[in-house]
């Protein structure tokens, strides 16, 4: 039990070298992503180091478990590290098309693993830990999970396969997460279907330990012992407004959505009302209503292939640097963002145009 708690609670180093730290006890790999500082944010050298050990683990017969998890006690994954792709933009270097193409070659090899994965989704978990976790076979929530997609907030788009699972989620709920950013916490990232499973804190501890050395692994055995520490389905637990959720965000166009909030005098939609129009880019809470539209009848791979058109153009226009630049304090700023005008349907439509020969994500 000790050699089990060690590899799961010990803290790390945070060298460059040290962004993973990978471990194996018995048959199960356990996979620790290791920047707490930036509460465990995906950089390009994470992406590089997970995507051969994910091959090589798989490829493995006496590997039969993938397990990641974030150090530090406040994240699993926070997201893509955004300075580090707003930097190498402005810059003009191939920073920003490298880490897009390469994460994304991550995101569809979890969804291809025959290797049981598991993402222990303790703490902040949004945008790039989404999309390292939700492609996954098990995706586990606790009560201080955070989960969100909050890319209209930094003139971005919901990328990773936010194509394909968010209007996969119950209802409306994929296009009201998208639009505003919502966080769910606790049992909700469970209840809206980004997490299968919800374990409540004070089985927390002892489901690591004997996750890390299950007694079989044989994967009913493995499913057997994730649902004994889950608690059952309750939708009265959720706080997740489906009512409100249906009644605006069930229309077919984003101006029909603000249309809706506008009339409808609660304070809650009054505040969604003006994140959208005041904190969100425009242009991204157009392009997102579109990529959220075609994505539910594309497969992940197509999402993924249309993802990486969306980014290319994303980052020639001006919205990323602007929204980047806003959230991180990045000198000359506004608060809120000034985004650029609204780009018109033409110009929402070359956001996702074939890129020339030769350029399109290969998968």
């Amino acid at each position: 039990m000790i050699a089990v708690a060690s590899r799961l609670t010990r803290n790390f180093s945070t060298t460059e070298e040290d962004d993973i730290v990978s471990d194996r006890f018995k048959n199960t790999r356990i996979i620790n992503l290791n920047r707490p500082p930036a509460l465990n944010s995906l950089n390009l050298n994470m992406v590089r180091i997970l995507t051969p050990l994910l091959k090589n683990t798989d490829a493995d017969p006496d590997e039969k478990l993938i397990v990641v998890q974030g150090v530090g006690g406040k994240a699993f994954c926070a997201g893509g590290d955004i300075k580090a792709i707003y930097e190498g933009g402005k810059a003009g270097n191939s920073i920003p098309k490298e880490f897009f193409s390469e994460e994304y070659r991550l995101n569809y090899l979890i969804s291809k693993l025959t290797t049981p994965y598991v993402s222990l989704l303790n703490g902040i978990t949004m945008g790039g830990g989404i999309g390292i976790s939700v492609h996954g076979k098990y995706r586990l929530a606790t009560d201080n999970t955070v989960a969100a997609m909050p890319e209209a907030a930094i003139g971005f788009f919901c990328d990773v396969g936010g194509s394909y699972f968010l209007p996969r989620l119950p209802g409306s709920l994929g296009m009201f997460l998208a639009l505003t950013g919502h966080r769910l916490k606790g049992y909700d990232v469970f209840e809206s279907g980004i997490a299968t499973h919800f374990i409540p804190h004070q089985k927390w501890d002892e489901f690591r330990f004997a996750l890390a050395s299950p007694k079989s692994y044989d994967p009913e055995a493995i499913d057997k012992l994730i649902q004994s520490y889950s608690v059952p389905h309750t939708p009265e637990r959720s706080s997740i407004p489906w009512k409100f959720v249906e009644h605006h965000f069930s229309h077919d166009s984003v101006e029909s959505i603000l249309s809706s909030l506008k009339k409808d005098s609660s304070h809650k939609a009054e505040e969604i009302y003006k994140k959208m129009t005041e904190q969100s880019s425009p242009t991204s809470l157009r392009v997102i209503f579109e990529q959220l539209k075609r994505g539910k009848n594309l497969s992940l791979k197509d999402c993924l292939i249309m993802e990486y058109r969306l980014a290319s153009e994303f980052m020639k226009q001006p919205d990323f640097f602007t929204g980047v630049a806003s959230v991180l304090k990045i000198k000359p700023f506004t608060h809120p963002p000034q985004w650029a005008p609204l780009a018109s349907a033409g110009g929402i439509e070359r956001y996702f145009a074939p890129l020339p020969a030769g350029e399109d994500l290969t998968l």
